[in-house]
């Protein structure tokens, strides 16, 4: 079950990434507002991209969302990264001290020989 649900998780995920990344890639367009040239993307049913009006509102919204996107996806590859280096860097230094100081820390008193007379 647990297997399932990842696998189902992992291709919902697979074909929004797609998606999102055919949306920013394929229906690349510019417009003019107020004397300023704005260049973002997105998916339009009309024939020329460039033919439609956005708000400044619309703008605002576009460009927010487009940063949250990248944010989100920069947390997630910085957290694997983090994951990957704490696993193969930090833990087995951990670990080395840790078993050196076990070895080592001993309260127990060396054995003794007493000679008899």
């Amino acid at each position: 079950m647990k297997q399932t649900a990842r696998k189902i998780f992992t291709i919902i995920g697979l074909l929004l990434f797609s998606c999102y990344y055919a949306g920013t890639t394929f229906f690349i367009h510019t417009h003019t507002i107020d004397g300023e040239q704005i260049v973002h993307s997105h998916f339009s049913f009309g024939g020329d991209g460039s033919s439609h009006t956005h708000t400044k509102a619309e703008i605002k919204l576009i460009a927010t969302l487009s940063s949250f996107a990248m944010v989100l996806v920069a947390a997630f590859a910085l957290r694997e990264v983090d994951r990957k280096l704490l696993g193969k860097i930090v833990l087995p230094i951990l670990t080395r001290k840790s078993s050196f100081a076990h070895h080592c820390a001993s309260l127990r008193a060396p054995p003794v020989v007493v000679l008899a007379d």
